[in-house]
């Protein structure tokens, strides 16, 4: 008999904490087992397909493949798919001196300064009288490029003054156009589109962007370089406390054997001048006493013990 059973949900809880709280009640007469199941994607989804699992809590996106594949019937919770990229950053500095114009306008400006030379100096050559010279050309196409006044003198002929006026002309635009480009791009800095569509995701060719399993191997690659240096860092301090145990004895350590090393060494030659005082005084008094006491008389040689003594007695 199925019977229904009604949950007061709090609003601080989500479909998943319910779903735990269930299994944990044991007051509810309610058929639900949860079995640890493997952890590889491939197989939960296998078994989900052939209904060996009915429950598999984890993200899952709604595409239109998924749906022909597994039952969707209820969501616990509803979520959004999005991607967040970084910041689009601006370029260096040192670029902004090309970035005004495009490559394709630099080529044609280059183009068109080696045309102009090129054009100049035939129509010098040409002429019978002797024109400037290559270095003097040059320095009127560039210097009038760069706003520069026209160097030596104003050419004769009106072909060439057509040419040269053209030029005139054209780097004018190029030269304003070139400085208020440059202007804009120091004052007010232009950062690269940013992409916020899927279909711009998608034009971006970008190799790995929004992927769980991209994200789960960033945090554990970062988490084993922070386990690493943690664990060198302990190792470190280990060897310092070893070193720091077996300190070679410095002056401060023997402080105390020398300073009971050195009393020895006094105490030792206080007694050996006490007893040199002690001697010399004894030898002087003995040396002394020697001196002052007569000399006894020689006496004549002794005769042996077994002999009599023979007394003579005057008459």
């Amino acid at each position: 008999m199925n019977q229904a059973v009604r949950f007061r949900v709090p609003a601080t809880k989500t479909g998943g904490d319910v779903v735990l709280d269930v299994a944990d009640d044991g007051s509810t007469d309610v058929n639900l087992t949860m079995t640890q199941v493997v952890a590889q994607a491939r197989k939960v989804l296998k078994s989900l397909r052939t209904r060996e699992a009915f429950l598999w809590p984890v993200p899952l996106p709604i595409l239109p493949h998924m749906l022909e594949l597994y039952d969707i019937s209820f969501f616990l919770e509803r979520s959004t798919l999005a991607f967040s990229m970084a910041k689009p950053s601006t370029k260096p500095s040192w670029e902004t001196v090309y970035r005004p114009f495009q490559i394709d306008v630099w080529g044609l400006v280059v183009a068109s300064v080696v045309t102009v030379y090129i054009v100049l100096l035939m129509m010098n050559t040409s002429n019978k009288d002797k024109g400037p010279g290559a270095w003097l050309v040059m320095k009127q196409v560039l210097g009038t490029l760069l706003d520069e006044a026209i160097p030596g003198e104003l050419p004769q002929r009106s072909n060439t003054r057509v040419v040269l006026t053209a030029w005139l002309i054209f780097s004018f635009v190029v030269g304003t156009v070139y400085r208020s480009n440059l202007t804009a791009s120091l004052t007010i800095p232009k950062y690269p589109p940013r992409i916020e569509t899927f279909s711009g995701l998608v034009d971006a060719n970008a190799k790995q962007a929004g992927l769980i399993e991209k994200w789960g191997r960033d945090v554990m690659d970062k988490i084993r370089s922070e386990s690493r240096k943690k664990r060198g860092k302990e190792k470190s301090h280990e060897a310092k406390e070893a070193e720091a145990k077996i300190k070679p004895l410095t002056l401060v350590h023997m402080q105390g054997p020398l300073s009971l090393y050195l009393a020895c060494i006094i105490i030792s030659f206080a007694a050996f001048l006490t007893i040199c005082s002690i001697t010399k005084a004894g030898s002087t008094h003995s040396t002394q006493r020697f001196f002052k006491e007569p000399i006894p008389k020689r006496r004549g040689p002794r005769r042996s013990s077994s002999a009599s003594p023979v007394r003579i007695h005057s008459a």
